[in-house]
Order: structure tokens, then C-alpha cells, then sequence
């Protein structure tokens, strides 16, 4: 048995079924059932039970799937520790990032990495947090650079940095009218309760994406029913539209609000206290372990993320409302 029928038997239990299992690994039906009879033969198991519509994984099989994919793991890795020895740190990397990071980070990322690793090429999908999810559990990506919270047990996660997440609206709304504004600042957004933004209306980001994930998880907590929630596909359209229309508000992460150089039209705001953060992640398959490509690109991001003052978060903290 060699690595590739370990493959086989992946994609069979990926897709549940033999003849898609085939088509998708361009070989025959006949083969790839030869294949499968012949490695529960030699171990003596039943990895499938084939009298059910779709296959159904057994016991044995749940065992023997976890341990292909760790010796698979393994297998890439030497490869690709002794091809980046042999050719002098020449090496692929694959590398998911959501959209709206990628607006953010990649026009620093690319030429940053493209300078240190020159010899290194980088195959770059952007999507729906959603979509880069179930690429990384197919290895269709190697890597993802992303948020919390991620929605699969099956992906682990290295933490970059923490992004500290407040309520905006412009400085003219009426909302922000209602309050002295002399000592409100993005780094010291002012201290409110849930009833203040009860039956308000929000400008939020996509359903799909993860800041609008943690919105959905603080109206909850603090017992927020938005009046009307307009959706977005990018965040970063979201927060210059709430700057503009003096209507809505936003939850946004400060870093966002700091990136579009908004800081002096909105007017800031927290129901927490300490403020909640959003954590800024490295995601993975669990158990991978990473290449030496992945992880001279992360140190690429994490230089980045240190040493670009435009994108670097301070401390924020929450400050009692001055009514005015």
C-alpha cells in the first residue's frame, strides 16, 4: 500500500461514494473498488458498509481514515522539507484569506513576501470564511489567514494579535447627538448599555462573515433587537456608508475604522467592559503540521502585522458616557 490509495480511500469517504470517488480521481470504478477490497482485505476490516446509500463510515473505518490523514500529513511534510533543502527554499504554498483581509493585508503581503522568499510561489484563494473552511479540511488550501470564530472542530488555529471590536456611527446621527462627545475617541469609546441600541438599525457585513458572527453573539448577550440590519457584502463599504448616512450604526473592529481613516467622522461606543476582542488567526487543518513555506509566510504576516504602524492596534479601554 502506498500514499496514493491512501488518497483513494480519503476521497471516497469525502464524496461517500465509489463511482464519484473514481471520476473525481480519474481512474476506473473497478479499480478504485479493487483498491479499497484490497486494504480492508489486508487489515482484516470494513472501513465502509457498502449496503448503505450513501457509503457509511464504520467504526474501523473512522480509526483508519484519522490515521491516513496523519500519515499523509506526514509524507507531504518530508517531501517538502527535502524539496525546499534541494532547491535552495524553492517551494508552493497555497493561502486563504476572506476578502475583506485580503483589501487590508494582502497589498503588504505580497510584495513582502515576494521580496524575502522570491524563490517561493503563492497560490492565493479569496472567499467566504465558509469556503475556506471546508478548502482547508479537502487540502485545497494549505493555510488561512482569518478570525475567530471559525465553525469546524477539525481546523486549529495560531493567534496573531487581538483586534478590539466597538459600536460607530457618525458624529452628526442622532444617536451620537445625545452624548458629549469631547472625550469620545476610537481608542476610548464610550461605555452604554443594550437598551440604548434596542430597536436601532445596523449597517452589518455579509451573514457569512465572522464580524457579523460576533455581532449576532452580542445582540444576543446584551439583549439587542435591531430595528433593521442592512447587509453588505464588505465590511469596508459597510463602515464609509455609516459615516456618511447619519442613520445607522455599525459594529465594527477598530482596526477597520482605523484603516479607512474614519476616525474623526464616527463616534465610538462599547457594551463591554473589558472590551471584546476579535482574534486575528493563522487556521489549519488539526494535526497538520506545517510547512517550511507556510511558515516563512507567516512570519511574513507577522512582520507585517508588527512593524506597519497604519495596521498596529492600541490599547483601547472603556470610558463612562458623558450625556450631554
Amino acid at each position: 500500500m502506498n500514499t496514493n490509495h491512501l488518497k483513494y480511500i480519503l476521497t471516497i469517504a469525502r464524496h461517500k461514494n465509489i463511482s464519484n470517488a473514481a471520476n473525481e480521481l480519474y481512474i476506473s470504478q473497478p479499480a478504485l473498488t479493487k483498491t479499497l477490497n484490497t486494504i480492508e482485505d489486508y487489515y482484516n476490516i470494513k472501513i465502509f458498509d457498502r449496503s448503505h446509500t450513501p457509503l457509511q463510515i464504520t467504526y474501523a473505518g473512522m480509526i483508519f481514515l484519522e490515521e491516513a490523514r496523519k500519515t499523509l500529513e506526514a509524507a507531504n511534510h518530508l517531501e517538502s522539507q527535502m524539496k525546499f533543502l534541494v532547491n535552495g527554499e524553492k517551494g508552493c504554498i497555497s493561502f486563504g484569506i476572506p476578502g475583506g483581509h485580503g483589501t487590508l493585508y494582502l497589498p503588504r503581503l505580497l510584495p513582502a513576501f515576494k521580496k524575502k522568499c522570491p524563490n517561493i510561489t503563492l497560490n492565493l484563494t479569496e472567499s467566504h470564511i465558509s469556503v475556506l473552511e471546508e478548502k482547508l479540511l479537502n487540502g485545497d488550501i494549505d493555510i488561512c489567514f482569518c478570525t475567530l470564530p471559525i465553525s469546524l472542530e477539525t481546523l486549529d488555529y495560531i493567534t496573531l494579535f487581538d483586534d478590539p471590536m466597538v459600536i460607530a456611527c457618525s458624529i452628526n446621527s442622532p444617536f451620537a447627538k445625545q452624548f458629549d462627545l469631547s472625550r469620545n475617541t476610537l481608542h476610548t469609546p464610550y461605555l452604554i448599555s443594550g437598551k440604548d441600541l434596542d430597536h436601532l438599525s445596523f449597517n452589518l457585513g455579509d451573514p457569512a462573515g465572522g464580524i457579523r458572527r460576533i455581532a449576532n453573539d452580542m445582540f444576543t448577550r446584551h439583549s439587542v433587537h435591531p430595528n433593521t440590519i442592512h447587509s453588505f457584502a464588505r465590511h469596508e463599504t459597510a463602515i464609509r456608508v455609516t459615516a456618511a448616512d447619519e442613520e445607522n450604526l455599525i459594529i465594527t473592529p477598530c482596526l477597520s475604522a482605523q484603516i479607512a481613516h474614519l476616525e474623526k467622522q464616527l463616534a465610538f461606543f462599547t457594551l463591554d467592559n473589558p472590551i471584546i476582542y476579535r482574534k486575528k488567526i493563522i487556521c489549519y487543518r488539526k494535526g497538520q503540521i506545517l510547512s517550511p513555506e507556510a511558515r516563512l509566510l507567516i512570519e511574513t504576516i507577522e512582520d507585517i502585522i508588527t512593524k506597519d504602524p497604519e495596521i498596529s492596534v492600541r490599547n483601547v479601554r472603556a470610558i463612562p458616557a458623558l450625556y450631554r
